[in-house]
This record gives structure tokens, C-alpha cells and sequence, in this order.
């Protein structure tokens, strides 16, 4: 099984979602937070909703779908905390989609599922 992180992103409408699939660990982790930082600093005008429509219009949710996560650790973990504050910091709710059996099994056992807005279901496109 290939455990590489892949990930990829696409908007609908003021939604960004990204797509985590592989592990999630020690060695991948800054890789999504790098992605996430370039993602960010690419949108105009700013992050958060700004009356625009279309693709120069800021976003108003952001969405990670977890639903090909094969693994992760604590430092995974870290990593979603700290997406979760970045959101937190911008005003945007964050869900964390279709979430993978690794994810919520780490997610209940250590009591963070209580943070998070989570769905099995996978992301509306």
C-alpha cells in the first residue's frame, strides 16, 4: 500500500475543501501544513467571505475531507489542531469530512472529537 501523502484542492462556491489521502505522521505533516499556508496565501482579497462570487471571491468555509487517511499520529493530530486554529483565526468554520476509521479512532480515544465538527459522510461538492 502506498502510505505517500497526496493531496489536492478544489472550491464550490465559497467552500475550499482539501483532500488528504495516505498518512498522516512525523514525516508528512508539515508537508499539508505547507500546502495549506501556499493555498492561503494564494486567495485574493483576504480569506474570509467578501461579498465577491466567483473565483476572486474570498472563502467562507473550509473543509478538509480526511476519508483517505490510511494513518495518523500524534503529530497528524497536531497538524489538525492547527489547521483548526488557522480556521478559528479567520473566522471560518472548519469540518473535517468523510473522516477515515484511523481519524476518528484517534480523534475519540483522545477526547478531541469534542473540537472538531466531523462528518462520515463525504464533502458536498
Amino acid at each position: 500500500m502506498d502510505d505517500a501523502l497526496r493531496l489536492s484542492t478544489h472550491r464550490a462556491g465559497g467552500t475550499l475543501t482539501i483532500v488528504v489521502a495516505g498518512a498522516l505522521d512525523l514525516a508528512t505533516a508539515p508537508q499539508l501544513l505547507a500546502y495549506l499556508e501556499t493555498v492561503f496565501t494564494q486567495l485574493p482579497n483576504g480569506v474570509r467571505g467578501n461579498g465577491q462570487r466567483g473565483e476572486g471571491a474570498a472563502i467562507d468555509r473550509l473543509v478538509i475531507d480526511g476519508g483517505n487517511v490510511s494513518f495518523i499520529d500524534a503529530r497528524g493530530l497536531g497538524v489538525l489542531v492547527t489547521i483548526k486554529n488557522l480556521a478559528g483565526h479567520h473566522r471560518l468554520p472548519l469540518l473535517l469530512a468523510d473522516i477515515s476509521t484511523p481519524i476518528h479512532r484517534l480523534l475519540t480515544i483522545t477526547d478531541m472529537h469534542r473540537h472538531f465538527s466531523t462528518s462520515s459522510a463525504p464533502p458536498s461538492q
